[in-house]
């Protein structure tokens, strides 16, 4: 049986949503990076689909420089900018999103983990299928 939703979005909000709907896959992913129960926040959330945004819209063409462009100090303001946030809270949470494996290395060498690199929303759409299967009890 098949059961669709759609869901209406702008491109800019197509990233925070899909965080949104799949957050307990993803707290699970990211507990399982980090070695620690992880819940991640509304800010956090607010953050990393920027940074998903950014990095999918980004004007280069491979990922090094792509993760170069999504943490550059310009963008950095500009995400700070856009979510109405100071920098002391900006850092606190791409400390926070290192911690939680959602981004790796430090300084110039920041990069967001693979899993994160979702491709960008098209006219046509994009379809996320789940698939349900039923675990034999005991």
């Amino acid at each position: 049986m098949r059961n669709n939703i759609d869901i209406i979005t702008t491109e800019k909000d197509y990233y925070y949503n899909y965080i949104k709907i799949l957050l307990p896959i993803v707290n699970k992913i990211c507990g399982k990076l980090s070695n620690n129960l992880v819940y991640i926040r509304e800010g956090e959330l607010q953050v990393l689909s920027s940074l998903m945004y950014h990095y999918s819209h980004a004007p280069y063409d491979t990922t090094e420089e792509k993760n170069r462009y999504i943490f550059s100090i310009e963008m950095s303001y500009n995400i700070m900018e856009e979510k109405n946030i100071n920098m002391f809270y900006y850092n606190n949470i791409l400390s926070r999103l290192r911690k939680y494996g959602i981004i790796i290395g430090k300084r110039n060498k920041r990069m967001l983990h693979p899993i994160f690199y979702v491709r960008p929303l098209t006219k046509e759409g994009y379809t996320q299928r789940l698939h349900y299967v039923l675990k034999e009890q005991k």
